[in-house]
């Protein structure tokens, strides 16, 4: 079966009982037969885990794997601990797929060679508008090359950190699995440590995948302390870079840079003042990269200068900065 591998889709379940038959549709009717898809029900408070063994019942390939409810990187690195694919997909069930993704993925990888394959995904917003990430033409890129434009802060970047519009072959994730320490970015951290494994990236303009855009999803979420921020996973990615060329560690500092403005844009329009220490530190770090960021197209000159103000100051301005957000949310 060289020519057909098989596929391990997994499949972190919880609290989805209204999408998750369109999801688990879109994968049993994929053109591409040979897969396992792994349903990993994080101790679901709904009708899920019934629905779940109901779809083990109708289909062969459904292998069902029920737990207590411990975070969707547990859920997927329960998945990861028991497939048996020589490649490894990702799907959230609240999302869907084209019916042709894997056989399309799968081709890709064929013809390139590539640990990783990426093919991009369509945002769904509940009102039915669809989004579409940039796009690039299809390429097979080194590891320097997909990092390189990764972590860009260009706008036209088109390649991303998600887990769930790539394929992985089994070889490049070994025994690498999700830090469940993690609460944001967790997939950002486990996608670099697999590309530091990898041999090629290649990519293709499918947007095969599609997000659906949720309120109660995790990048709707306020911050609380407890959960960390993004930053503390591109802090990982910058001390594991400290061996890598300058155009990398450049690249990554700049992206860490536009990462941060990010999170304490939100922890001060929330007006979290757990955060303070951290807003301080990472203020001292703005300042220190000041004239650079400044230079950078894809970071804001405005944030940039407003969070090197002193956090008194900043605090004070505040409501200014609320209502600048609702006049760009408005607008």
């Amino acid at each position: 079966m060289k020519d057909m591998p098989l596929i391990s889709i997994i499949v972190p379940v919880y609290g989805v009982e209204q999408y998750l038959d369109f999801c688990m549709k879109s994968l049993t009717d994929q053109s591409y037969q040979n897969l396992e898809i792994l349903l990993i029900d994080d101790g679901s408070p709904d009708r899920c885990p019934m629905m779940c063994d109901i779809w083990a019942e109708k289909d062969s390939r459904v292998r069902v794997l029920h737990t207590d409810n411990h975070g969707v990187s547990h859920a997927r690195n329960m998945g990861l601990n028991i497939a048996k694919g020589d490649y490894i997909g990702f799907v959230d069930p609240d999302d869907w797929v084209d019916l042709d993704l894997y056989e399309n993925m799968i081709e890709y990888i064929k013809q390139t060679g590539a640990d990783i394959h990426e093919g991009g995904c369509v945002f769904e917003e509940l009102t039915g508008k669809q989004t579409a990430l940039t796009t690039g033409k299809a390429c097979v890129l080194s590891f320097n090359q997909a990092i390189i434009e990764m972590f860009s802060v260009k706008k036209n970047s088109f390649l991303t950190w998600s887990l769930c519009d790539k394929l992985f072959s089994r070889q490049a994730i070994g025994d690498l699995r999700l830090d469940e320490s993690l609460k944001r970015s967790e997939d950002q951290w486990f996608l670099w440590q697999i590309m530091r494994k990898m041999n090629f990236y290649s990519y293709a303009p499918q947007l095969g995948y599609h997000y659906r855009m949720r309120e109660g999803s995790a990048i709707h979420t306020p911050p609380k302390l407890s959960d960390g921020t993004y930053i503390d996973a591109m802090q990982r990615i910058l001390d594991d870079a400290g061996n890598l060329g300058r155009d990398i560690q450049f690249t990554l500092k700049i992206k860490y840079s536009q990462i941060s403005l990010g999170v304490l844009k939100n922890i001060l329009i929330a007006g979290n003042h757990d955060f303070d220490d951290l807003l301080k530190h990472e203020q001292k770090k703005i300042r220190g990269n000041f004239f650079v960021c400044l230079q950078q197209p894809g970071i804001s000159k405005w944030g940039i200068i407003f969070l090197s103000l002193p956090t008194s100051i900043v605090w004070k301005l505040r409501p200014l900065l609320i209502k600048l957000k609702g006049k760009k949310g408005n607008g």
